[in-house]
């Protein structure tokens, strides 16, 4: 009979699978201002950016993917999402593999293989890894930004009437910053990866501790 815990791992890391799938699909970053009647609201991912826009005339959306503009100015920013994507699709492989070895263990192929089912086990560790590396380089996001822009102005000449640089044309900003009627900071695809390292975390524990895949 197979063990409990082999199924409970199974459906564990199935949710990590399915929330893996809501993170590399899904916005990572938003910014809103205005409240519930009327808003500007920007989701980024690492290719494109949706505008909402709300007011009395009703409800407006607008998606666009980054110019070459934006590009070449904040190549940083854009490598940040594109790092933090990958990671959660890594994860995601990982995953997706150590189901479908999960599956071959209820049909009784992986128990042949006795040396590869213990190695199994440790897939979810690798998984989790991928997860943290993307919820934590995603984290640096507003440091490249100021870092892109100070880059970007330093090539410009920005001078009020007496002759001073603009120092605050690129300012230090926090990765979350929420105020009355305004909110700036990672959304879904952000969330849905920390909780999928969370349920990683959970898996493991199953896979490890409770001797998940064990024999019959």
């Amino acid at each position: 009979m197979v063990k409990c815990c082999t199924v409970a791992a199974f459906i564990v890391l199935g949710i990590v699978w399915v929330l893996l799938i809501v993170s590399y699909s899904t916005y990572w970053y938003a910014e809103k201002a205005g409240d519930s009647d009327a808003y500007i609201e920007r989701l980024y991912n690492y290719n494109q950016v949706r505008e909402t826009r709300k007011s009395i005339f009703g409800k407006q959306s607008e998606t666009s993917r980054y110019s070459e503009v934006y590009k070449s100015s904040y190549p940083n920013v854009i490598r940040i999402f594109q790092a933090s994507l990958a990671f959660a699709v890594l994860s995601w492989i990982v995953t997706s593999f150590t189901l479908f070895c999960i599956i071959l263990y209820f049909a009784g192929i992986l128990q042949k293989i006795p040396i590869f089912k213990s190695i199994v086990k440790f897939f979810p560790i690798i998984g989790l890894l991928f997860c943290i590396l993307s919820v934590c380089i995603f984290a640096g996001l507003q440091n490249v930004v100021y870092s892109d822009c100070k880059k970007l102005y330093s090539k410009a000449t920005f001078y009020d009437s007496q002759g001073s640089y603009y120092a605050n044309v690129c300012v230090e900003q926090s990765l979350f910053e929420v105020d009355d009627n305004y909110f700036r900071g990672p959304t879904t695809g952000w969330f849905t990866t920390i909780a999928a390292g969370i349920f990683s975390f959970v898996g493991i524990i199953i896979m490890l501790a409770g001797k998940a895949l064990a024999h019959d």
